[in-house]
């Protein structure tokens, strides 16, 4: 199931791509595309998930270096459990 956060996204840079002429550049797409930006502040998890769904658009459009693998979001390391199924650094209620 795809977030709604990622689906306002797409839909605001598919928007903002429809309405440019056929004959702009790329510096006139990306403007558009960072002006579409759909949800309040730029900051916390709909930021994040606008920035992945940016660049995938500007890697399909062809808009970033094609050398350049596309940006991955870092994995979240697991904190480390101890023997007791404890993680580590926590107290134990019971």
């Amino acid at each position: 199931m795809t977030s709604p956060w990622r689906l306002a996204a797409r839909s605001a840079i598919r928007s903002a791509i429809a309405q440019l002429p056929p004959d702009c550049d790329r510096i006139q797409i990306k403007k558009a595309i960072d002006a579409a930006y759909p949800f309040g502040a730029r900051e916390y998890h709909p930021y994040k998930i606008w920035l992945s769904e940016r660049a995938d658009a500007f890697h399909e459009l062809g808009l970033l270096d094609p050398k350049k693998p596309k940006p991955k979001m870092p994995k979240k390391k697991k904190p480390p459990i101890n023997p007791d199924g404890v993680v580590d650094g926590q107290l134990s209620l019971w």
